[in-house]
């Protein structure tokens, strides 16, 4: 049993693993999630880090359910965290509905979350943390699809509904205030005064963790 998902890694794209899946194939959906379970947690984690998990089931779940067809050429990416989207989307409107704390007053909590430990020894990972969790939700989806999980515009617009073209325009704008945000945050801190590629490798560092 230990072989099968790598080889089912190998031998199908995600297409045809989602489709064997949806027909009772429970390897083809152990190899669906090894694939992209961890992208889909990452995604959970800034935003709603304490039921990141949760989310990243039932997400999964949803993919499964679901009856649409897909072109067997198109990557699953966009569509799955599309899926993903809708999903955080029901959880905010649920806090909402209980009176909770909405996404943009969630900055207490960072310190708790599995994302801040990791990257608690370093001082501008902390600054860019905290500058990233203010940022309205739409900017901060964009820039976590496009820097952490490598996803082009095309499929960034697909998952979040909107053409490629004004997702280069939200990716423009979330920087210039993910910027203004970095320094209200810590006046002093460098990444106020970064360029583009700068700040994109600091965002994509985060997952690494610090050196």
């Amino acid at each position: 049993m230990r072989d099968i998902v790598p080889r089912l890694l190998n031998m199908a794209n995600d297409v045809d693993l989602l489709g064997a899946w949806r027909a009772g194939d429970a390897a083809a959906g152990q190899a669906l999630m090894a694939a992209h379970y961890a992208a889909v947690l990452r995604f959970f984690e800034l935003s709603a880090t304490w039921v990141a998990e949760d989310l990243t089931q039932k997400t999964f779940l949803a993919l499964l359910e679901r009856t649409d067809a897909l072109d067997p050429t198109r990557s699953i990416r966009g569509y799955l965290f599309g899926i993903a989207k809708n999903q955080l989307a029901m959880h905010m409107r649920e806090l909402a509905v209980r009176g909770s704390d909405s996404l943009g007053d969630a900055e207490p909590a960072v310190e708790q979350t599995r994302l801040s430990a990791i990257v608690a020894r370093a001082e501008e990972h902390r600054v860019l943390l905290r500058a990233l969790v203010r940022l309205p939700t739409d900017l901060q989806m964009v820039l976590v699809l496009h820097y952490w999980e490598s996803l082009p515009s095309a499929e960034i617009g697909e998952a979040v509904g909107i053409p490629a073209s004004t997702v280069r325009g939200r990716l423009s704008r979330a920087r210039e205030l993910l910027q203004a945000e970095v320094r209200a945050v810590a006046a002093a801190s460098p990444l106020g005064s970064a360029g583009d590629e700068e700040l994109a490798a600091w965002i994509r560092s985060l997952i690494a963790g610090p050196s």
